[in-house]
């Protein structure tokens, strides 16, 4: 629930709108509006992509989770402590110019996104 900034975990209502709301992809698919409170919604995994510590908080007597995310390991260009508009231009201009790797918002996005997720894979590995 991005409207209230939280985690909500959806245990009543229509299962199609919770569902259409785990399809959401920043820049592709919209938020989806809960009625209830005209809450905007997004899937859950851009705060917890490995939901077992709430499964098992649920009560769950068995949680078998798996892990299937990938090791960061690309780095993106060293342009140093400053990026001039100029000289990205004129990167884009000149055929023969090293190309700058300069991360698009939607990646950095995403960079945030992972932060979080690995924040609770790891949580889960110390703690199960």
């Amino acid at each position: 629930d991005i409207s209230s900034h939280q985690l909500k975990i959806h245990t009543n209502g229509p299962v199609w709108r919770y569902v259409r709301a785990s399809m959401t992809l920043l820049n592709f698919l919209p938020p989806v509006c809960d009625p209830e409170n005209n809450h905007l919604l997004i899937d859950g995994g851009y705060l917890n992509v490995l939901p077992a510590d709430i499964m098992l908080q649920k009560g769950a007597k068995h949680v078998i989770a798996i892990n299937v995310s990938r090791n960061s390991d690309d780095c993106l260009g060293d342009y140093g402590d400053h990026l001039s508009g100029w000289t990205v231009l004129w990167n884009k201009l000149n055929p023969f110019s090293k190309k700058l790797s300069i991360p698009s918002l939607s990646e950095i996005q995403e960079r945030l996104c992972y932060i979080n997720c690995c924040y609770h894979l790891e949580k889960m590995q110390k703690d199960p």
